[in-house]
């Protein structure tokens, strides 16, 4: 059995988007998919999550800490069963959460799982349940913050369940790509690229970037502009001018 190793796609690529795709890294949307037929809704789930890099970091560091493919498989199952509850339900009820609240806690779960391969990876039954139940739990996050993304544009409703569904389903599917490349890639690094060493490298790149989403996100919230205060006399709105 392959043992998944320091992950160089899934840490590479959140470097390459921070530096040359600012926008995409530090954005969880779903712009421009309202009317979309329900396989565009696949593609799309795809495409967020082999794109959403603070996803992939979660899903590579779970992978480092489980070892195996087949003990990975089953972790990433429990964050895809928690994020397909929440995304369903939370997207047909139309329960909404602050995204920026949600990113912020995806950030912080990067970093949770960065740690716990650093200095507290679980050796006995206990600690890999009490593991699984984090994951879990993080999965149900991860899922609202996608779930209030797609009420952003009116995705949301019984009316709307295929399209959600779809999306889901892109999303999961993209998860599973993801572990695959990870496993195709262990298979042929070389054995300094596999070493304790360099996975403790890959769990501490892994902490700094988790840190980073969650800075951007406060940083982000820091600059926008204050809420108006309530009774507070606002500008009229600008006149349409015609042609009259």
């Amino acid at each position: 059995m392959h043992r998944l190793v320091p992950l160089t796609l899934p840490v590479l690529l959140p470097v390459f988007l921070l530096v040359f795709l600012p926008s995409t890294a530090s954005a969880h949307g779903v712009d421009g998919a309202a009317g979309r037929s329900v396989p565009e809704f696949v593609w799309l789930g795809i495409t967020h999550m082999l794109l959403g890099w603070d996803h992939l970091l979660f899903v590579a560091g779970v992978a480092l800490i489980a070892g195996t493919v087949r003990r990975a498989a089953a972790y990433v199952s429990l964050f895809a069963l928690g994020h397909s509850v929440t995304l369903i339900t939370a997207a047909i009820t139309e329960w909404r959460v602050s995204p920026i609240k949600v990113d912020l806690v995806i950030g912080l779960s990067v970093v949770f799982v960065g740690a716990v391969a650093l200095f507290a990876r679980p050796k006995t039954k206990l600690h890999w349940r009490l593991f699984g139940a984090a994951v879990l739990g993080f999965g149900l996050i991860h899922g609202l913050g996608l779930a209030t993304r797609l009420q952003d544009i009116d995705v949301h409703g019984v009316g709307s369940l295929t399209r959600i569904v779809a999306f889901n389903v892109g999303i999961e599917g993209g998860q599973v790509i993801a572990l695959v490349v990870v496993a195709l890639i262990a298979g042929y690094l070389p054995a300094r690229l596999t070493s304790e060493r360099a996975q403790r490298v890959a769990s501490a790149g892994i902490i700094v970037l988790g840190l980073l989403a969650a800075t951007l996100v406060v940083v982000d919230r820091a600059n926008r502009p204050a809420p108006a205060a309530s009774g507070q006399l606002q500008p009229p709105p600008a006149k349409a001018w015609s042609a009259d």
